[in-house]
């Protein structure tokens, strides 16, 4: 049995955030990806953070 690679990261790069935006989009449809970042870089300036649960590399959770 081979064991899947999971692993917790905090986002920073905007690489990352776009990475995890298939995910946001699900929970918050009314966005698109540059006001999602856009927003982000707001909350950022406010202590916001968000991270990501990976699985086998992939985002398949987020926490913030």
């Amino acid at each position: 049995m081979v064991e899947e690679a999971t692993y917790i990261r905090e986002l920073l790069s905007k690489e990352e955030l776009l990475s995890a935006f298939p995910i946001m989009k699900q929970l918050r449809t009314h966005l698109n990806e540059e006001t999602y970042l856009s927003l982000i870089e707001d909350m950022k300036k406010e202590g916001y953070k968000m991270f990501a649960l990976y699985a086998e590399d992939k985002v398949v959770a987020l926490s913030s």
